[in-house]
């Protein structure tokens, strides 16, 4: 192993480090792949050689810090962690590989085109949004902390130095591990960071918004605000005599008010930004439409001019309607509700700024199952559709899978009442591609869950384990699983349990799907409560509880578990064999076959 001179690269345990992608003030990033995933990621290192005893503390405690924060977050613009840990004299961290690079690369490039920056800046809104509902503040918005995935999806890394806000009540989770930065200390990047933050004075959320002006001014213009720095500039801000090109000179006073150097000037909350954003965005289409047809009309087949100037003049491009109802026909909070284009999943801001056409679209709001549908814009003029909450299945639905399983796909009949009966959950995805080979539907799933909907990803992970109408990917389908069990989903916490079971060989192995287990009998999941009363009862584990095992057991047979039930009657048979008698007889009745695998 290196002894921390830097001279080779680290070895970390579960890794194979392929190369050096760069190196910051104080760590390493390696290109490496995951070995027990298979997967590419970008390992982030830090030789503790290089530090004093006292730093190397302060270095530990921020790594686990940083992986705890990003860890509160499942969030399409917020980079996600996958591991994190210590390996002799190295601090490491995993993180998704974001192989679209830096924003810095893009500004150095040539200013980026006034729709570009806006979407990047409402998506980072977005991610600040998340952010600061945990009652934290990032502290470090700059481009350099802004990286793309592949599809150009904006991302906010680096929560290093992200502290909670003062006096908010800590909500973040967060109470074991202190700040590790004390208020009177200047943190930060000195070109992006706010007035107050630059005098280490007590900053709150309104400190990103700030930085955030910074970097969409940037790329507006290529050049950062005044320089309040420099005393000569804050006391005569006339100094600050940027040139706006015409086409962003639409967003200068919302920029204006993002960097203003009183906080109590600027806007006061991130969603008061994204709402002054949504507003520009729409004009901003509006105005440069007809400038950007003017330009290319000559080259466009008459009749499809003919089109275009009809969509442009419709009535419906200005009031089309998006409704989403829950089960109850309740209508759901449209700022909920997040619309991508299924192409490129990029995020639609406006109806209008789509072209004539057909278009599939997918529709994300928290705790419902994403949903693809197709919209003619712009003939529709209003589109309503109903949305299924994520849920665990019931013990009746889970237990007639079961049984349509044995059955097998040619029972289509079956099958058919199945989904009709329980049309939206997980397990109808799963008996619609398994007796129909449903590819349209399974494509749908794999857009859901790019969109961390934690169902869609369960429901695949299910068909790659099994081989379902898609390649048997047992790795693949651990991936899923964890990405749904992450997100707290009761039923991929318990399926990830059942992987994490197979796969046991350490103590730490028995520890981690027992957790998991535990959160989803939280959520009352009967399956959870069956399986954990088993594990308990089942002495070959460092677990064994019997007291638990009849607690745990008692709770899923009371929801009807016919399993539970069986087992519940085995484990009392000595004690009191009435009982024990009444409860296996039940279980027979609700189907329980002995040898039957849950």
């Amino acid at each position: 192993m290196d002894d921390g001179s830097g001279i080779a690269p680290p070895h970390i345990e579960g890794y194979e480090i392929l190369e050096e992608l760069g190196q910051g003030g104080m760590a390493e990033v390696y290109l490496a792949e995951q070995k027990g995933f298979g997967r590419t990621v970008a390992l982030k290192v830090v030789r503790l050689s290089k530090y004093t005893q006292v730093d190397q503390k302060e270095l530990c405690l921020r790594f686990e810090r940083e992986a705890k924060i990003v860890g509160k977050f499942h969030h399409p613009n917020i980079v996600t962690v996958y591991d994190v840990g210590t390996m002799g004299n190295f601090l490491y961290m995993s993180m998704e590989l974001l192989k679209g690079g830096e924003l810095t690369t893009k500004i150095k490039s040539g200013r980026v085109s006034a729709l570009e920056a806006c979407n990047i800046v409402r998506s980072m809104c977005e991610a600040l949004s998340a952010v600061h509902a945990k009652k934290l503040i990032h502290r470090d918005i700059k481009p350099h902390n802004i990286l793309f995935r592949d599809d150009a999806t904006p991302v906010l890394t680096d929560f290093g130095i992200a502290r909670s806000v003062m006096n908010s009540g800590d909500a973040t989770g967060l109470e074991d591990i202190p700040d590790l930065t004390e208020v009177s200390m200047i943190i930060g990047s000195k070109r992006y960071m706010s007035p107050e933050q630059s005098i280490a004075a007590p900053l709150d959320y309104r400190s990103d918004i700030f930085s955030l002006g910074v970097v969409f001014q940037e790329m507006l213009t290529g050049e950062r605000p005044v320089n309040f720095h420099d005393p000569a500039s804050v006391s005569n801000p006339s100094n600050n005599t940027v040139a706006w090109p015409q086409e962003a000179l639409i967003f200068k006073p919302l920029v204006t008010k993002m960097v203003e150097m009183n906080k109590e000037n600027r806007y006061q909350s991130i969603d008061d930004v994204i709402e002054a954003m949504d507003t520009l965005d729409n004009k901003f289409v509006n105005e440069s439409a007809p400038l950007r047809i003017s330009r290319i009309y000559l080259f466009i087949p008459l009749l499809f001019l003919i089109s275009v100037a009809i969509w442009i003049l419709s009535p419906f491009t200005t009031n089309y309607e998006l409704t989403a109802l829950d089960p109850n026909n309740r209508l759901i909070d449209k700022s909920s509700l997040s619309i991508y284009l299924v192409e490129g999943l990029e995020k639609i801001r406006s109806f209008k700024s789509l072209p004539v056409g057909e278009h599939k679209i997918a529709l994300k709001v928290s705790g419902y199952r994403t949903k693809v549908i197709a919209i003619d814009f712009p003939l529709e003029r209003n589109t309503t559709i109903n949305l299924t909450p994520v849920s665990s299945p019931s013990v009746e639905e889970f237990y007639t899978f079961q049984d349509l399983l044995e059955k097998g796909p040619a029972n289509s009949a079956s099958a058919k009442e199945f989904t009709e009966r329980y049309g939206g959950s997980v397990l109808s995805d799963l008996v619609d591609i398994w007796s129909g080979e449903n590819a349209v539907l399974l494509n749908e799933l794999s857009v859901a869950a790019k969109l961390n909907d934690p169902s869609a990803q369960l429901a695949l992970s299910e068909l790659y384990d099994r081989g379902w109408y898609v390649p048997k990917n047992s790795d693949l389908a651990q991936n899923l699983s964890k990405a749904a069990a992450e997100q707290g989903y009761a039923f991929a916490q318990f399926q990830y349990a059942l992987i994490l079971m197979s796969q046991m060989k350490y103590t730490k192995d028995e520890e981690e799907f027992i957790r998991l287990l535990e959160q989803a009998a939280e959520q009352d999941f009967f399956l959870a409560e069956l399986l954990l009363g088993m594990i308990y009862a089942n002495r070959e584990y460092r677990s064994y509880d019997p007291e638990q095992a009849h607690r745990y057991l008692r709770r899923a047979a009371n929801k009807g578990d016919r399993v539970a039930l069986y087992e519940l009657a085995q484990m009392i048979e000595e004690e009191n064999p009435e009982e024990a008698k009444i409860y296996r007889e039940r279980a027979i009745r609700l189907g329980f076959k002995v040898n039957q695998d849950f």
